[in-house]
């Protein structure tokens, strides 16, 4: 064999192989197309739950921003019921460690009158379990309870056991929506990627103990400088979260690759 043949044998098996690895990236990426175009912002919640799955499988950094965006819009539908819980997963999504606390801060700005802070027996019961003031288990909470809404309850089981946080959470049995033992049971019986059937009041309740464990002890009026420290003070204004989230809240259905503003509904005043 000459040596330019042996070049070209080389080539050839060089782009066979780089044809081989990106079709093989290609099959593991998922098409989201059809469920973002499913969306409608009477729905925020189905925003928030597709955030979470793509980025829970993200492969990609467009991935990535597509879940931000998802966070985003369900943040700004209903700033009341999903303002806190989308600043918080922004944050764990944001690679500058300064712009994630500030979230994190600005999730404590957004918690509703009615937030775990504001309620004695979860406050009581958070302290008890001593998940404030251990964040590997508290993070690990976080995490199950997220794996759990996902479907995959065995997951979120495991994720438990490795953070030995298993006793952590049956201190929470007295402000947990069913009790935490019906909470073990069903995630044992779930199948993957069937969600589980949680009543909106036991979702808000979730979310709200979520928010507590990421965001312990803080108080509204200090809390820039309690996550900023020497930092910046926050510029973010909880009255206008679509400028603080960077997304338009007209632009909120999914068509050919954009979003873009839901048609006008006929029969108006």
């Amino acid at each position: 064999m000459t040596g330019t043949a042996r070049m070209i044998l080389i080539l050839s098996i060089v782009v066979s192989m780089t044809t081989f690895i990106a079709l093989a990236e290609d099959e593991n990426t998922i098409d989201w197309t059809d469920r973002l175009e499913a969306l409608t912002p009477d729905d925020p919640l189905a925003y928030f739950e597709l955030a979470e799955e793509i980025a829970d499988a993200a492969t990609s950094e467009s991935d990535q921003n597509t879940a931000r965006h998802l966070f985003a819009l369900a943040g700004v539908l209903t700033p009341e019921r999903f303002g806190a819980s989308a600043a918080l997963a922004l944050a764990d999504l944001e690679a500058s460690p300064t712009r994630a606390e500030q979230y994190r801060g600005l999730a404590t700005l957004l918690a509703p009158p009615e937030s775990v802070f504001s309620t004695s027996l979860i406050g009581a019961t958070l302290r008890d379990a001593d998940a404030t003031t251990d964040p590997v288990r508290a993070r690990a909470l976080v995490e199950a309870f997220s794996l759990y809404r996902r479907g995959h309850g065995r997951r979120a089981l495991r994720t438990l056991q490795r953070a030995d946080a298993v006793e952590t959470l049956h201190t929470l049995n007295p402000i947990f929506p069913g009790g935490t033992h019906r909470f073990v049971q069903t995630a044992e019986g779930l199948h993957p990627g069937a969600r589980p059937t949680v009543s909106d009041d036991d979702l808000t309740r979730l979310l709200q103990i979520e928010f507590a464990l990421l965001a312990p002890n803080q108080v509204p009026w200090s809390v820039d400088l309690i996550w900023s420290r020497r930092a910046p003070l926050l510029e973010f204004n909880p009255g206008r979260l679509e400028e603080t989230f960077g997304v338009d809240p007209d632009r909120t259905i999914y068509r050919d690759g954009r979003w873009v503003s839901p048609p006008a509904r006929s029969g108006g005043g």
